[in-house]
């Protein structure tokens, strides 16, 4: 292959990734044009895009970049580069392109590039395990929320045990005073 095609290809690689948080390496051979059209069909549905890579210039593009992880396992083959369009992350990405490899079953999830590293096809499995960022922020709030209630209970708490002592004082009193009187 020409020295400038593979500079090309190295950069459109690096422009995808390096706007990204990573993306998840699938291997699509055995597809059809009407199944690889229905495929990418619905990842657009789910704001994700599939880019054909060659794997040889993803492998040079990841150890470039110092990436670690089982390299020579995952960019083997013809593969894809499956990435988010919008804020949803790679973490979404692979929750439906997980779904949608259950229904193809000629798709096979190869891994994933996900935070400066290389994941293998069980890595692609616990990143869809993970919490959305949704779900981690609401986790956030109730973390901060729990200590600021506890005092809050405490404080009232306090004030009604105040006021029953001060109850209790002043029926003792009306009762000394009730019979002084």
């Amino acid at each position: 292959m020409a020295k400038l095609l593979k500079q090309y290809l190295h950069s459109e690689i690096e422009q995808i990734l390096d706007s990204k948080d990573g993306g998840i390496i699938v291997h699509y051979q055995g597809l059809d044009s009407q199944e690889e059209y229905d495929f990418r069909t619905k990842l657009r549905q789910s704001e994700a895009r599939m880019r054909v890579v060659k794997a040889s210039i993803a492998r040079v593009y990841c150890k470039g970049k110092g990436m670690t992880g089982s390299l020579e396992e995952v960019f083997v083959g013809p593969i894809a580069l499956i990435t988010s369009v919008e804020e949803t992350g790679t973490i979404n990405v692979a929750r439906n392109v997980l779904n949608l490899v259950k229904e193809q079953k000629k798709i096979k999830v190869q891994g994933a590039i996900f935070d400066g590293e290389v994941l293998p096809a069980t890595g692609v499995e616990d990143l869809s395990r993970m919490p959305t960022k949704e779900q981690l922020l609401s986790q956030l709030a109730g973390v901060l929320k729990a200590p600021t209630k506890k005092f809050a209970s405490t404080i009232y708490q306090i004030n009604a045990r105040f006021a029953s002592v001060l109850n209790a004082l002043q029926s003792k009193r009306e009762k000394d005073g009730g019979g002084d009187a």
